[in-house]
């Protein structure tokens, strides 16, 4: 009787580890719906790097976005914590963010921003339509919550905003710091191919792409 009740006892916890661990796999993968991603160590004008990265067989379509890491401020306007702020094209196709409360970034959006369930633990006060400080740069930025998302995890500051209100604060517009690409086939070997081909067509192209994922 004690054999088969630890027998039970296992295979319920590994089978309910397993469940969970699916759900993890599940939820990073509505951040990341593309085949493959490439960043950037400095932006570039998008149509340029797209222009080529259509060039490539099996390519379907290409987004660009931007993003950076900033520094929260505190009321006294000293830094607090290192926030990652992501921009996607408002009508981006490639992520499915799971939202918990408010909404998502919009078409024509300015400084709205997203956050995710991290920062509740650290700021469990913050709500949506309250405003928070960023520093990047050397400049301080007020942005409005517009809504909290769920990422898996919740140690990592991470936040998203409208692609084009973002650079145009960076005064880089229409460049990107990133791309998302997709291509016609989704199978891990088609991925790991589009991959080594954009890196071996970037860099011939004298871009600075770091890591293809």
């Amino acid at each position: 009787l004690i054999t088969l009740t630890l027998g039970g006892a296992i295979f319920i916890a590994v089978f309910n580890l397993r469940a969970s661990m699916m759900v993890f796999v599940e939820q990073i993968g509505k951040y990341f719906l593309a085949d493959a991603n490439v960043n950037f160590y400095q932006a570039y004008p998008f149509q340029e790097v797209e222009s080529y990265v259509m060039q490539i067989p099996g390519v379907k379509r290409v987004e660009g976005w931007a993003g950076l890491n900033t520094e929260l401020l505190r009321e006294d306007g000293s830094g607090v914590d290192t926030v990652t702020i992501l921009a996607p094209p408002a009508d981006s196709e490639l992520i499915e963010p799971i939202m918990l409360e408010g909404r998502w970034i919009l078409p024509g959006d300015e400084n709205a921003i997203v956050l995710n369930n991290a920062f509740w633990r650290s700021y469990p006060n913050l709500k949506v339509g309250d405003e928070i400080k960023l520093k990047f740069r050397n400049r301080e930025t007020s942005w409005k919550i517009v809504g909290f998302y769920k990422f898996p995890g919740d140690t990592e500051l991470l936040a998203y905003t409208s692609y084009k209100y973002l650079t145009d604060l960076l005064y880089v517009p229409n460049r990107v710091f990133a791309i998302r690409v997709v291509g016609e086939e989704h199978s891990p070997a088609a991925q790991e191919k589009l991959a080594k081909d954009l890196k071996q067509v970037l860099d011939s192209r004298g871009f600075q792409a770091g890591d293809v994922q």
